[in-house]
C-alpha cells in the first residue's frame, strides 16, 4: 500500500458493514479516505473513533446519494476540488431487498438497481475520467457477491432474485471496464470482489448470522482482500476474487 499513501481513496457506502472496514483499514494504511453515505451520524461516529487512534491517514466524508447523477457529479468534482486526485474507488453501497418476484414492488426493483447498477456505474464513470485526463494508475474495486455469479437451488433464494440479478450486472461492468481500459491501454485496473455471506446490517436484520458463525464473514476480511488487491504490483492485476468463509456451501 506504500505507493498509495497520502493518495485519496473514496469508498460508496462507507457509514457501516463492508464500507467502513475497508475505511478504517484504508485509514490505518496511510490512506486519505473520503466515505460516502447517506446517514450523517454514522460518517460521524467513524471519523470520531478514527480521530481518537491518531491513525497515519485521514477520514473525510460527504453525503451522497448514489442513485442521483446530479448528487454524484457535484461530489465527486468537490473531492477533487478540494481534496486532490482520485486514486481509489471503491464502490461498497448496495441495497438487499427480500421478496419473490410476484411480491415485489417498483419502488423495491428502482432502489436495488439504481444502487447496486446504476450508481456505481456512475460513480466508476466520473472517477475514470479524471483517472484517463491525468493518466493515473487509478484502482477501481467493485464490492460484488457470489450471488453475482450463480444462483444457489436453496429455500429462500426466489427473495433475492432482484439482489442476484443487480450482482450479475455488476461482474459484467466491471469485466466491460476492464476490456474497455486494455483496449486503450489504459493505466487503471478495475476488480471485483465477490464475497459469500457476511455479518453486516443487512444479515443480522434476516436474523441468520451470528458474529460468531462458521458459515459467515466478517466485514473486516473482506476489507483485507481489498488490501491485499491494491499491493499487487502495476502490471498485475486481480480482476475477479471470490471469498467464503471455509464451512459456507457453494
Amino acid at each position: 500500500m506504500e505507493r498509495f499513501i497520502n493518495k485519496v481513496s473514496v469508498i460508496t457506502g462507507s457509514g457501516s458493514g463492508i464500507g467502513a472496514a475497508i475505511a478504517k483499514e484504508f485509514v490505518k494504511s496511510g490512506l486519505i479516505v473520503v466515505g460516502l453515505d447517506l446517514t450523517e451520524n454514522k460518517l460521524k461516529e467513524i471519523s470520531d473513533e478514527l480521530l481518537e487512534e491518531k491513525f497515519a491517514g485521514k477520514f473525510l466524508w460527504r453525503i451522497c446519494d448514489v442513485r442521483k447523477k446530479d448528487d454524484i457529479v457535484s461530489t465527486f468534482k468537490s473531492i477533487i476540488e478540494d481534496v486532490g486526485q482520485i486514486w481509489i474507488l471503491v464502490n461498497c453501497a448496495g441495497v438487499l431487498i427480500r421478496s419473490t418476484l410476484l411480491e415485489v414492488d417498483d419502488e423495491g426493483v428502482s432502489n436495488t438497481l439504481d444502487t447496486n447498477v446504476k450508481g456505481l456505474l456512475l460513480c466508476a464513470k466520473e472517477v475514470l475520467k479524471f483517472m484517463i485526463k491525468d493518466t493515473i494508475e487509478g484502482h477501481i474495486i467493485n464490492i460484488n457477491s457470489i450471488n453475482g455469479h450463480y444462483i444457489r437451488n436453496t429455500p429462500g433464494i426466489s427473495t433475492r432474485m432482484v439482489y442476484a440479478a443487480s450482482k450479475h450486472a455488476v461482474t459484467v461492468l466491471t469485466e466491460g471496464l476492464r476490456q474497455e481500459n486494455m483496449k486503450r491501454k489504459g493505466k487503471v485496473k478495475f476488480s471485483s470482489i465477490s464475497p459469500g455471506n457476511v455479518v453486516t446490517r443487512l444479515s443480522k436484520s434476516e436474523g441468520k448470522l451470528h458474529p460468531e458463525s462458521t458459515e459467515a464473514l466478517l466485514p473486516k476480511n473482506i476489507a483485507d482482500a481489498v488490501i491485499a488487491v491494491l499491493n499487487t504490483p502495476p502490471t498485475v492485476l486481480i480482476s475477479e476474487l471470490t471469498i467464503m468463509c471455509i464451512y459456507q456451501e457453494i
